[in-house]
C-alpha cells in the first residue's frame, strides 16, 4: 500500500496553499508519496518546499482515507491529511506544477476528485481519522 501525504497549509490571511500540476491542470494541496523510513511531517515539508518553495511546520494530522487502486494485482493507497504552518517563503510553482499560490477557504477552484470537501470537513473538524 502506498502512502501518500496530503498537506493543508492554512494562512489565516490568505487561505489554503494549492499549486496546479503540469501533467493534468488540476488544482491540489502539496502532496507525495511517503518515502521508506520517512517521516509524515519530513514528507509534508518536502512536498510543499519542492512544489511551492514554502517552508511549513507540521502541526497535526487532520484525517486519514483509503482507497483501492486496482483489483489486479490488489493495490490500495492511504492519504494522510496534515495542518501545516507556513513559515517562510513566497509561493512559486516547482518543476512539475504550473502555478502556486494561496486561495481563499470560501473560492477554491475545481481541484482534484474530493479532495475540497474532504479538505473543507477535516478543517472543520467533521473528518474522520479513517474514512
Amino acid at each position: 500500500m502506498h502512502v501518500v501525504v496530503v498537506a493543508a497549509v492554512i494562512d489565516p490571511a490568505r487561505g489554503l496553499l494549492l499549486v496546479r500540476k503540469r501533467d493534468d491542470g488540476v488544482w491540489y494541496c502539496p502532496q507525495g508519496w511517503l518515502r521508506p523510513g520517512e517521516d509524515l511531517r519530513d514528507t509534508a515539508k518536502r512536498k510543499v518546499s519542492e512544489e511551492t518553495g514554502v517552508l511549513v511546520s507540521v502541526e497535526k494530522v487532520l484525517a486519514m482515507r483509503s482507497r483501492m487502486l486496482h483489483d489486479s494485482p490488489p493495490e490500495g493507497e492511504l492519504m494522510v491529511l496534515v495542518r501545516c504552518h507556513a513559515l517562510a517563503g513566497t509561493p512559486r510553482p516547482g518543476i512539475c506544477e504550473l502555478d502556486a499560490a494561496y486561495t481563499p477557504m470560501e473560492a477554491l477552484p475545481e481541484m482534484a476528485p474530493h479532495q475540497a470537501e474532504w479538505i473543507l470537513e477535516a478543517l472543520a473538524g467533521n473528518g474522520r481519522l479513517l474514512e
